[in-house]
This record gives C-alpha cells, structure tokens and sequence, in this order.
C-alpha cells in the first residue's frame, strides 16, 4: 500500500495541529500504521501529544509515530548543498570573483519554499517504505499554498532552463567542430567542457530537478492518495482564508478531502449565558455559509471544549468525529 497523504491546512491559530493530531490518532486505532509530522516553524504537535518530538519519527502509541522537522535546519542544510553544487559548476569562474555572488543564494527569494518542498519529498518516499499513512501539520496558509503550488510552476521554468541547456551545448558543438575540444583551466589544471547532454552536469541536475518536481506534481493531484482538509473555526476571517484556499486548490487540481470547523459551540453550553447565545447565534451564521460553500464535501464538526486539548486521552474526544471525513463508522 502507498503512503496515503493526508494534510490539513488552515489560518494560524485554526487548530490544524490538534486536527492532524487527532486524525493521525484515529487512523492508528484502526490499525494502520501512521507518521504525523509538523513542518510548521511553531512546532506545537509535541505540545498537543505531550511528547518531546524532534526531525527522527518517535513511537507515540501503537502504529501511531510523530516528528518535528527542524525548520531552520531544513533550510539551513538546502542553502548549503545548494551552495555547494553552484561552486561546483562554475568553478571555472572564480577568475570573476563569483563566489561573492554565489554565497547570498541563501538570501534569494524562494529558497524557504524549495527547502520545504523536499523536505516533503522526503516524507513521501519515507511514508512509501514504513507507512500506511502521512498525515502533515504544515505551516500556515500563506507560506503552504506557496509550497503547494511550486511544483507546478517549477516544472515550467525548468523545462526552460533545459532548452536553454541544449541551446548552449550546440553552440559548444558548433565551436568544438571549428577549434577542437573546447577546454577551462581550473587551478592549476585544463577541464574539458561538455558538448554532450549525457555528460553535462549542469544538464544533469536541472534533469534532477525537473523529476523531483514531476513526481511532487503527480502526487498532489493523485486524489486516490492525497487529500487536503481545510481548518478554519466558525469565525468570518478563517471562513474567508478557507474559501481561499480551496479555490487555490481547485486551480491546481489538488484534491480537497473535507473540511474541519474546530470550536463550534453547543446549545447545551451555550444556553442560558447571553454573551454565549449571542455567540451561539453568530456561529450558526457562519456554519450555514460553510454548509454552502463548501456543497459536496464531507465536514467535521469540532466541539468548542474549554480546558482545551492536550494529551491522547483529550485527543480521543474528537478523533470519531473526524472519522466523518474518511467515512468511517463507530
């Protein structure tokens, strides 16, 4: 069995980590064997399952696993092979003190997406061999739905830059026919420089590139395998940050599983308390607009619970609703 991909994303403060807590719960009772792991910079999941967590997979429960991947590290460790591969190419250059340039690549504009996104390719390939499910904590929205869409964007631009690739090794063939090996000195020694797509490194990389975004591309819209649930609580902010997101999402063709209201507020709790019935009242408002528009898709209702979630015991409390979502029974 893949790796199944479950992700909940949502407006910070929503309660994505306790839902994705929550759920990976559930799956584990059912006797599937599942990673949760949170790469969002806040790094709560440790907190709600009250368990000290760091980037290596910890035995929580049966079947049940979780991780932190260490935001900055992740970042860190991509600038610094990153950094390492672009010396490596152009070398040859240093003649024009490239490496002043090369050394602010960690500065660039895009880098904390790219580091996260294979950090995520990581955790599907390590979910295929040890998992039956994936279920991810990410960060929020603002810097997800960048992730999210990199893939498909990267996968334009490095088909480019492979064009551009080959254009650059005919011109070295047409060179080459008229003057011989073409040939750079590095140091105190003479490289030949390649003519040949199959022997180019730069050409190989870019390759490499292009396959890793690929298969993060086919993985996102494979709605047999992954689903996206959206988070947000009965308040007029989250609904609209949700609303954003889905419709992100439905651009992309990136399925979207269900969608999880936390802290929804009971009569029972409610009645009698006028600021409370206010409360209730408004919340009402606000859960008729979910019920429109988002038409179609199964929905979690989360009890408002005061002394908050903390623990798998508090976890339990609503792991069987989120069952809704996979349509599982009692």
């Amino acid at each position: 069995m893949p790796g199944y991909i479950r992700m909940f994303v949502g407006k910070g403060g929503v309660g994505k980590t306790t839902s994705a807590a929550a759920y990976a719960l559930l799956l584990a009772k059912r006797g599937y064997r599942v990673l949760v792991v949170s790469i969002d910079p806040a790094h709560n999941l440790g907190d709600v399952l009250c368990t000290r967590l760091s980037g290596e997979p910890r035995k929580v429960v049966d079947n049940l696993y979780a991780a932190e991947l260490d935001y900055n590290a992740v970042i860190a460790k991509f600038v610094e092979e990153l950094s390492e591969k672009l010396h490596y190419f152009y070398r040859h250059l240093k003649v024009f003190n490239i490496e002043r340039y090369l050394d602010v690549v960690r500065y660039a504009p895009g880098v904390e997406e790219h580091a996260l996104l294979e950090a995520f390719i990581r955790l599907i390939d390590r979910a295929e061999r040890d998992y039956d499910y994936l279920v991810i904590d990410p960060p929020p929205t603002g810097l997800m739905t960048r992730i999210l869409s990199l893939p498909f964007i990267s996968i334009q631009w490095v088909e480019k830059l492979l064009e551009v690739r080959k254009a650059i090794l005919e011109r070295r063939k047409m060179l080459e026919r008229v003057m011989g090996r073409l040939k750079v000195r590095i140091g105190d020694r003479e490289v030949e420089l390649p003519t040949d797509a199959s022997e180019d490194p730069v050409f190989k990389e870019l390759l490499s590139a292009y396959k890793i975004y690929q298969r993060a591309y086919e993985v996102l819209r494979d709605a047999s395998r992954t689903r996206i649930y959206l988070v947000l609580t009965p308040e007029e902010l989250p609904l609209l940050e949700a609303l954003r997101v889905y419709n992100f999402l439905k651009r992309f063709r990136i399925p979207v599983g269900g969608v999880v209201v936390n802290r929804v507020l009971g009569w029972e709790m409610a009645r009698g308390n006028p600021i409370l019935e206010a409360e209730y009242r408004r919340q009402e408002n606000i859960l008729e607009r979910v019920e429109k528009e988002f038409t179609g898709l199964p929905k979690a209702l989360l009890p408002y619970i005061p002394q908050g979630l903390k623990g798998l015991a508090s976890l339990e409390v609503i792991a069987e609703k989120l069952g809704a979502l996979e349509g599982f029974r009692k």
